[in-house]
């Protein structure tokens, strides 16, 4: 009986610690996903431009060994292996889906982007060209061969090498880092105005130095060149790489500055403010929203000049296409005022001051508790009260007139308007309200959980443990 009670206990041991290490496994994995920053290649893409349609050849060069899936453009028709170039396609898998593993870098495709109705002036090609999946191409080479003789200028955000006219065609070279995701043709043709770091503006008649201040800014951004078309009469266009637009120089700042941090980084699409705010802190100054603006002068005002350069260089630091979201961002602003932040995250959906937060672990009931951290706020430390006292059995509710905390055997009920509390129906004056409501959340101060409702809370270097007062 006894062995076999030993034979149980050792099997149950060998089972948890299983199933630690498959958790401590699934974690590391899990933070190596999460760490992990895109693939690059270079690409070198060959367009004809023809009457109905263009006709693209894409090359993909210094390719990493694992398999690469191929994210074809959605229009995109008589998709195929390139097999009239040096560049071979071995590595195309027979379902055209996905580049398969292998040692060859460089792999080459073709196919066609139809042309839509046809108009006389202008094109737009939304996202004609390939990609690979969770990868992004450090310098990209277009070739553009127009065989219409239609003139006119094309703009994919790359700079323009140069042009050449031939009895038949038309051959333009542009080069640049970074990808291209839309193309754009116009008969009319606008000298280049201004031509900076970051920045080329298209246009007749324009005050080039208009433009310098906004390449200034894009160029401390370090991001590849992006594109100003500046025309009459036009309707604005804006993708990723370019503008088109008859807006004044100071109006496209902005729609600028939004696109280089776009560019710069891969922000999740619900997260515009999170986009607005890293290029307020790469700018110095706000950008975007009212919303977006208020924070920005919350933060600046709550941070000393020094922790805001270190901020703004932590952010420069990133390599191009770095995931950066709401999380990450309140990281990178607590780590240079050694403190934790939920300021980004907690203004996604709502409002919310800048505070800080203790970084130490909340422990309850002797169990860690990351749903609730402690906020320093005028030099008091607060805890959210809805839950924290869930911990111990309590529910908080709160009407136009009081503030509740009670259980099945007791009640506390504090005034919204004068500095009093009930409990057991007993008032108590207090000299100043033991709460705050902040963000639409209401904290309650650490000494008032101490002195009204008997907790214990001890600081430690590395946690802070609160306990009921066991009577």
């Amino acid at each position: 009986m006894k062995f076999a009670i030993r034979t149980i206990v050792l099997l149950l041991v060998i089972n948890v610690v299983l199933v630690y290490m498959q958790y401590i496994q699934m974690a590391d994995a899990w933070d190596a996903q999460e760490s992990k920053e895109h693939e690059v290649y270079s690409q070198e893409i060959e367009v004809i431009n023809r009457e109905h349609s263009l006709v693209v050849r894409h090359t993909f060069e210094n390719l990493g060994p694992e398999r690469a899936e191929i994210i074809w453009p959605k229009d995109s028709v008589n998709r195929k292996c390139d097999t009239e170039n040096d560049a071979s396609c071995s590595r195309l898998n027979e379902s055209l889906i996905a580049f398969s593993k292998g040692e060859e870098e460089t792999q080459s495709i073709t196919y066609e982007i139809p042309k839509k109705a046809a108009n006389k002036d202008t094109m737009f090609f939304q996202e004609p060209f390939a990609a690979i999946r969770n990868a992004l191409p450090e310098t990209t080479t277009m070739h553009l061969t127009d065989e219409t003789n239609s003139g006119g200028i094309w703009i994919s955000g790359l700079n323009w090498i140069g042009t050449k006219q031939m009895e038949m065609i038309e051959y333009s070279l542009y080069k640049g880092d970074g990808q291209i995701t839309d193309l754009y043709w116009q008969k009319e043709v606008l000298p280049i105005a201004y031509k900076g770091n970051a920045l080329t503006v298209y246009g007749q008649n324009l005050d080039g130095e208009s433009y310098e201040g906004i390449d200034q800014l894009l160029t401390s951004f370090n991001v590849p060149n992006l594109t100003v078309v500046q025309r009459n009469r036009a309707k604005d266009l804006h993708s990723d790489r370019f503008v088109i637009t008859g807006q004044p120089p100071q109006e496209n700042e902005t729609p600028l500055l939004k696109k280089a941090i776009r560019f710069r980084y891969t922000i999740p699409e619900n997260e515009i403010l999170t986009g607005e705010i890293a290029a307020s802190i790469l700018n110095g100054s706000p950008v975007g929203t009212e919303k977006t603006k208020k924070l920005f002068t919350d933060l600046t005002a709550g941070m000393t000049d020094e922790e805001m350069v270190s901020l703004r260089e932590s952010l420069q630091s990133k390599p191009m296409g770095a995931r950066l979201h709401a999380a990450m961002l309140d990281e990178a602003i607590g780590k240079v005022a050694d403190m934790n932040t939920s300021f980004i995250r907690n203004n996604l959906q709502g409002s919310f001051p800048f505070l800080f937060e203790d970084p130490r672990q909340i422990i309850v009931g002797g169990e860690p508790k990351d749903n609730i951290a402690s906020i320093l706020k005028d030099g008091k430390k607060y805890y959210p009260a809805k839950e924290l006292f869930a911990q111990f059995g309590y529910d908080v509710t709160s009407n136009d007139r009081s503030l509740y905390v009670q259980n099945d055997d007791e009640m506390y009920r504090f005034s919204l308007r004068d500095p009093f509390y009930v409990h057991e129906d007993k008032k108590h004056t207090v000299t100043s309200m033991p709460y705050e409501k902040i963000g639409g959340r209401y904290y309650f101060e650490e000494n008032a959980l101490r002195r009204i409702f008997h907790l214990i809370v001890q600081e430690k270097q590395d946690s802070i443990v609160i306990e009921q007062t066991v009577i």
